[in-house]
């Protein structure tokens, strides 16, 4: 299951003189996987990041990216997204921007499982 809530929006004007806008999603995703020989639900989050010409009020998709399952932690995804947001990253630039921190928040997930079922983890 997938659930894309908008958090931000912002218009730029590209080197051919046209209207963007700019909409930054924090993208919410569950999956059931395999730990310690049980099945549990898994909830990441991620970003997605559009890009719309704006022609006479209206909106036509050009280019959109995401990247599902950067962190168990909602608040720090949202942190993230903010910055993004601010810097106007576009979704052709998402990928080199938080290629690297995707890699240092992979153990997060890690992390999060041991905290929640420390009794299997123990066992």
């Amino acid at each position: 299951m997938q659930i894309k809530t908008e958090l931000y929006h912002c218009y730029v004007v590209d080197d051919n003189f046209r209207n963007i806008l700019f909409r930054y999603y924090l993208v919410e995703t569950s999956k059931l996987i395999n730990f310690k020989e049980y099945y549990v639900n898994v909830v990441g989050y991620g970003v997605s990041i559009t890009s719309e010409e704006v022609v006479e009020e209206t909106g036509e998709i050009l280019y959109e990216e995401t990247v599902e399952f950067v962190t168990p932690y909602k608040e720090k995804m949202v942190k993230l997204i903010d910055e993004l947001a601010r810097n106007q990253v576009s979704p052709v630039h998402l990928i080199d921007v938080i290629g690297e921190i995707c890699d240092d928040w992979s153990s997060d997930f890690d992390e999060d499982l041991k905290q929640k079922y420390i009794k299997y983890a123990i066992a």
